[in-house]
């Protein structure tokens, strides 16, 4: 007799670009105050050398579902989108996987209309269907 199993899900193995700096600082016990999770956009070239917070890069061709953001787990977390760069799906594929990770709180930002949305607080846990 063979049982016959569905292949299992596919686990999150890839850091993001720039993630596997703040998943250092992590593992030496340090925290930032937050981290900038930028969808399909990197980084300006002309970016000062000081930031005010680490910026970590969900790039185009990755999938979100296959990002390892263990490094989230407890942090405050801005994703920056651009509607004209990002499909709604892949936003809400990149949101889930922040949240699967346990940030403290967890913001969204529309980058081209300067508008942003809270999905998690600390007062109430997740605030919006996702």
């Amino acid at each position: 007799m063979t049982i016959k199993s569905s292949p299992p899900a596919p686990q999150p193995c890839r850091l993001p670009a720039f993630g596997k700096q703040v998943a250092e600082v992590r593992r030496q016990g340090l925290m930032p105050a937050y981290v900038i999770l930028r969808l399909d956009r990197w980084p300006p070239r002309d970016r000062p050398g000081v930031v005010a917070a680490p910026q970590v890069v969900c790039p185009p061709d990755a999938e979100p579902a296959e990002l390892d953001l263990q490094f989230l787990s407890g942090l405050d977390v801005q994703i920056c989108y651009w509607p004209t760069a990002s499909a709604p799906e892949r936003l809400r594929a990149i949101t889930r996987q922040a949240l699967q990770n346990n940030p403290r709180r967890l913001w969204v930002l529309n980058v081209e209309r300067g508008r942003w949305r809270l999905v998690k607080s600390v007062e109430r846990g997740i605030e919006v269907a996702v």
